[in-house]
């Protein structure tokens, strides 16, 4: 009898192991599987993230797309208090493109600057119109650089739009 509950014990302690063993590695399966689900999880969070400030540069400058071609009616219409306002709502939603770099290849950024101080120089030459009356300009000039400006501000557009698709379709 003696011979049968030691046998009895050694087969529930061997079946005792194998349980242990299987609920060991059960746990690590899962364990492995949470973890490459949240690794997951904060990948398309990140990817999510991008393709809002994306987004969110694709509207800023067809905005300010849309507001040089404003500008530059006013500026054919003189009506330059109305043109200035435009210009206090251009300048900064260029500097907050120029702000996104993660949208912006490098030479994309350049050109953003570069834009920048065009239409800064446009709006001073504005300015001056509005202190000095007598002061003549061209309005042609200033609707010329805006132009090339808006020209450029479409390239980037362009680019930033291409880049989004083959986001997209490689992700």
């Amino acid at each position: 009898m003696k011979a049968f509950f030691d046998q009895w014990a050694n087969f529930s302690s061997v079946t005792g192991l194998a349980v242990s063993l299987v609920g060991f590695i059960w746990t690590l399966v899962i364990v492995w599987k949470s973890k490459t689900a949240s690794q997951k999880a904060e990948r398309a969070a990140l990817n999510m993230k991008d393709a809002l400030l994306k987004s969110e540069s694709l509207t800023n400058c067809t905005a300010a797309i849309n507001l040089i071609e404003e500008i530059r009616v006013l500026h054919r219409e003189e009506e330059w208090e109305k043109s200035r306002y435009r210009y206090s709502r251009l300048t900064p939603m260029l500097l907050s493109l120029k702000a996104d770099s993660n949208s912006f290849s490098e030479k994309d950024m350049g050109t953003l600057a570069a834009i920048i101080k065009q239409v800064a120089a446009c709006e001073k030459e504005v300015d001056r119109i509005m202190l000095d009356p007598a002061y003549k300009i061209k309005t042609n000039r200033l609707n010329d650089v805006l132009n090339t400006q808006m020209r450029t501000l479409y390239e980037i557009l362009s680019n930033l739009k291409l880049q989004t698709k083959q986001e997209h379709y490689e992700g």
